[in-house]
């Protein structure tokens, strides 16, 4: 079930890009959302980001599917969950937590609220993967 949330969270990643009109921000001393569409230069093209996010949590899929050990699992989700966070933190105008509140809250980016339950349900499958009990296979 990790797994799976993690590859859905990747595809979530993907069509919230897609969405690009639909990412934005609100900029201190400002009142209404500023669209990352309406910007020129370098600052329009940020939401690429998370099409970096969607590679990482592929790369993330791929080695989890070969990991049999439940600590070798766990380090590679934390791995996972590092590389994960690395091109929100590379948002040049806002932080990258930011940027997805005000974009769900206010433009209503719903592949990047579908993409943040996928990536809470993977870190919950994960924790009770660890902590569950392994079944004997005989």
């Amino acid at each position: 079930m990790a797994i799976v949330s993690l590859l859905l969270s990747s595809i979530f990643a993907c069509m919230s890009f897609w969405n690009n009109g639909q990412f934005c921000v609100i900029p201190k001393g400002h009142t209404q959302p500023l669209y990352f569409a309406e910007m020129n230069g370098f600052s329009a093209d940020e939401p690429v980001l998370m099409v970096y996010v969607a590679i990482f949590s592929l790369i993330g899929v791929v080695i989890l599917c070969f990991v049999k050990s439940k600590i070798k699992f766990l380090i590679i989700s934390g791995f996972t969950l590092f590389f994960l966070m690395i091109p929100l933190n590379m948002f040049f105008d806002a932080s990258g937590f930011k940027i997805v509140y005000d974009s769900i809250r206010l433009c209503h980016n719903h592949f990047l609220l579908l993409w943040c339950f996928a990536l809470w349900y993977f870190i919950l499958t994960v924790l009770l993967y660890l902590y569950l009990p392994q079944e004997n296979k005989l």
